[in-house]
């Protein structure tokens, strides 16, 4: 009935904490597809193993982006229900039992919390991350309808993933674009029960490279898929100051309604969130004079 698509590229240092809480679920009716692109020979050595193991592991011979990874591990899976995690994902024990009740109540799309792994509870830098990346999705309030989902832990029905056609081919912001298509066709459901836990970089280099190419393909997207008079040419360089306030607003208008945990955690990291912020702004603006959109 459910199929677990991960993509993969070098993933041995987390890859085995995601496979573990695979293993530990209540429920235990799926099936497991890692899609992966290593050139690392432990990582490859890692999958050698676990593919013994009743696990499904689909070997590509080029560096492959998640976006692709996951649509070719869709074309492959049997489930009805695909849920799309990521190889620094931790799930808890009770994260399918709680989507397929979701499910069942008619969730056709949806996907659950995320917060901090327990090994990274006292790391300054990966709670940065968390409350910049997945304020939208911190486990805190009722099941509700949302617009936007990240594909780290991201549950569809098969049929409604290829009426939409899947992710598209981007680096990044793939999960947004695939959320607009969707959209037009089912309401998409946040399940705060279904709790899974991010393993953050722990670089400020990683960091801001990372904010960096989510900012570049933030504007990519919209120029693509909202093509808006104030995403053409220059212009977005002149309202570029307003976003980033709008932005700002925004995440921290979220993280305030989350409860105590996450407001003082925010105050804490206030000035690392606020160099994420800075790098995601750099990104933005670098793709500004950038033709095109990148895979």
């Amino acid at each position: 009935m459910v199929s677990f698509i991960i993509p993969s590229y070098n993933s041995l240092k987390t890859l085995p904490r995601t496979i573990e809480s695979l293993r530990a679920q209540s429920v235990d009716a799926f099936e497991i597809i890692i899609v992966d692109s290593s050139d690392d020979e432990m990582a490859k050595k890692y999958l050698s193993v676990i593919a013994l193991d009743g696990i499904r592991v689909i070997s590509l011979e080029n560096k492959t982006s998640p976006a692709q990874g996951r649509n070719i591990g869709a074309q492959e899976a049997k489930g009805e229900i695909l849920c799309f995690i990521d190889a620094d994902i931790v799930l808890a024990p009770d994260w399918l039992e709680k989507v397929l009740a979701a499910y069942g109540d008619g969730c056709r799309v949806g996907g659950g919390s995320v917060d901090i792994h327990q090994t990274q509870a006292k790391h300054n830098l990966a709670w940065a991350q968390l409350l910049l990346q997945f304020n939208e999705s911190l486990p805190f309030g009722q099941r509700r309808e949302i617009g936007l989902l990240p594909a780290c832990n991201m549950f569809c029905e098969r049929k409604l993933f290829f009426e939409a056609k899947g992710f598209p081919a981007l680096r990044a912001s793939e999960d947004v674009v695939l959320c607009l298509r969707l959209r037009e066709k089912n309401s998409i459901w946040f399940v705060p029960e279904a709790r899974a836990y991010h393993i953050f970089r722990e670089s400020i280099s990683a960091y801001r490279n990372n904010q960096i190419m989510l900012g570049q393909y933030i504007l990519h997207y919209r120029r693509e898929y909202l093509p808006r008079w104030y995403y053409q040419g220059v212009l977005p360089l002149v309202f570029l100051p307003m976003f980033v306030l709008i932005k700002f607003y925004r995440m921290s208008s979220r993280i305030l309604r989350n409860g105590v945990l996450y407001q003082q955690k925010f105050l804490r990291v206030l000035p690392l969130f606020l160099f994420g912020l800075w790098f995601w702004t750099e990104g933005f603006a670098g793709a500004i004079f950038q033709k095109g959109t990148k895979s």
